[in-house]
């Protein structure tokens, strides 16, 4: 896994049913550390099914939940092909296991939701597209800020002009594409109106080369709201946006004829456009934090954003993936009491905010701790 969105998250979440297990451990790419991995996941295993145990589940019962995951043990091939971490996740009826980039915590953990805060890191590394393209080939190439790898479109999209036009061509004959004979330059108004027509069949030509791709491309991204960067000449960049339903192409491109760039240059490039516009968009978010709190529609209070966020009041929260803030909702008044160390029975809530913020479809806005508007472990814009 490269990176997460926050409706996997939501559908993350969504898919559990108490008790939910959630395994994080760190995970070794190579070397003699990897034969400890299985252990190390074992010992997880095991503290995991003694937390359904002291929540009341019999043992053998909490044996066959475990299952799936225990299975894990025996198969070499997936502790070979380790990355910097797992993250698994089971319920009744439910088990995922993902690599993850990203190094995480050793921890088990049984909810009655799954904890999703240690992917949060995930999010930050936003992905991002580069389509390359010029009349004669096209590229795809799925980004996040550290890596990038070309993506396959579809079999039925046409990878150049002269393949989209022939493609047409099967089912209408230019003729009744393009009803104006050219072949006479003295008819219909003479030289000019036959260059004229010649132009305008071209351009549609290009145009219906465009619609298609663009088709394709809406197919085969993950994100509909990923931000798109094109690479090409500039006579044929503003007709892809013109052409496009993509919601997020940038204003700038990489310009040029990509050809003969590598992926990793254009990726590159692509960064340098996104920066800023990755900035102007936390500073925005900081900025409307700003304006809410003094409005009285915002909090850097712990206690009171959970206390709104199990009411679906959050609008957008903001996280810090490394801070953790430890106490206890009370289940008849809702409340919540947040303490300095963790207690029995205590839960992380700023990983409670975040599940509950997701489950109602708010915001999340991953940031450093510095970043945190208000200074505090928490900020949160409330919806009223």
């Amino acid at each position: 896994m490269d990176v997460i969105t926050s409706s996997q998250l939501r559908a993350l979440i969504e898919a559990g049913t108490p008790p939910c297990v959630s395994i994080f451990m760190p995970t070794h790419a190579q070397g003699r550390d990897v034969r400890q991995d299985p252990i190390e996941f074992k010992n997880l295993l095991r503290d995991a099914e003694q937390q359904l145990e002291n929540q009341g589940m019999r043992p053998t019962l909490a044996r066959d939940l475990l299952e799936p995951a225990r299975l894990l043990l025996d198969d070499e091939k997936f502790w070979l092909h380790s990355g910097a971490g797992l993250a698994v996740f089971v319920s009744e009826g439910f088990f995922r296991a993902y690599r993850v980039k990203i190094e995480v915590e050793a921890s088990a953990t049984v909810s009655d939701h799954f904890t999703v805060k240690p992917l949060l890191p995930l999010m930050t590394d936003r992905l991002f597209y580069v389509l390359a393209v010029s009349q004669h080939a096209v590229r795809l190439i799925e980004c996040t800020h550290m890596n990038c790898r070309q993506v396959d479109l579809p079999d039925d999209v046409a990878k150049s002009l002269d393949a989209a036009v022939q493609g047409e061509d099967e089912h209408q004959t230019t003729t009744q594409r393009h009803s104006m004979d050219t072949s006479n330059p003295f008819s219909a108004g003479g030289a000019f109106h036959g260059q004229a027509d010649l132009f305008d069949s071209q351009h549609e030509d290009l145009m219906f080369y465009l619609r298609q791709l663009d088709n394709g491309v809406q197919r085969t991204i993950k994100d509909p709201d990923a931000y798109i960067v094109l690479a090409g000449d500039i006579n044929i960049t503003p007709s892809y946006k013109q052409a496009s339903k993509l919601r997020n192409i940038t204003e700038d491109t990489i310009r040029g004829n990509p050809e003969h760039v590598a992926n990793q240059v254009l990726h590159e490039k692509a960064v340098e456009i996104l920066q800023p516009i990755w900035h102007n968009e936390l500073n925005q978010q900081q900025e409307r934090f700003g304006t809410a709190l003094a409005q009285k529609i915002a909090s850097h209070k712990v206690d009171d954003i959970l206390e709104a966020a199990l009411v679906g009041r959050v609008d957008t929260l903001f996280v810090a993936p490394n801070k953790r803030s430890y106490g206890y909702i009370e289940p008849q008044t809702m409340t919540v009491d947040v303490h300095p160390e963790p207690m029995e029975n205590d839960e992380d809530l700023i990983d409670r905010a975040t599940v509950q913020t997701l489950l109602t479809s708010g915001t999340i806005v991953v940031v450093e701790a510095e970043q945190m508007p208000g200074n505090g472990d928490l900020a949160a814009i409330y919806r009223y």
